[in-house]
């Protein structure tokens, strides 16, 4: 890999092409995410435009995965910021944000039901147990 800036430019592609799948696939290791290898290259080819042959489906969390590593390879010299902290988050625990997000408009809900009966001169000490 010393000497690859000397390389082919398709025999670069491929290079970064095995060495981002490898980091993908590692790093989501460490967080006990065990990725299909396959499905991780194929869609790094997808996202990159790099022509591999047949591709591999891949679902959208390895898709998120994959995108929250392009995006901090690609602007690794910018500030992190919420909105790229929260498009990697949601690669990574798909599942948890869909929840959180529910609470979160549950408790818009409640906390207008709060204030409509406060309106109203009704005091809430304890909410109801579901």
């Amino acid at each position: 890999m010393g000497r690859l800036t000397e390389a082919d430019p398709a025999v670069k592609q491929y290079a970064s092409l095995v060495a981002l799948t490898e980091d993908v696939v590692k790093t989501s290791a460490i967080e006990r995410q065990l990725l299909d290898v396959a499905s991780v290259r194929s869609s790094i080819a997808r996202q990159l435009g790099i022509e591999i042959g047949a591709l591999t489906p891949a679902d959208r969390h390895i898709d998120g995965i994959v995108q929250m590593a392009l995006g901090a390879t690609a602007h690794h010299d910018q500030p992190v910021t919420t909105e790229r902290l929260s498009a990697g988050l949601l690669g990574y625990f798909p599942r948890f944000l869909r929840e959180a997000a529910q609470v979160d408009r549950r408790t818009k809900r409640l906390n207008r039901r709060v204030k409509a009966i406060d309106r109203g001169r009704i005091l809430l000490t304890e909410l109801p147990a579901k």
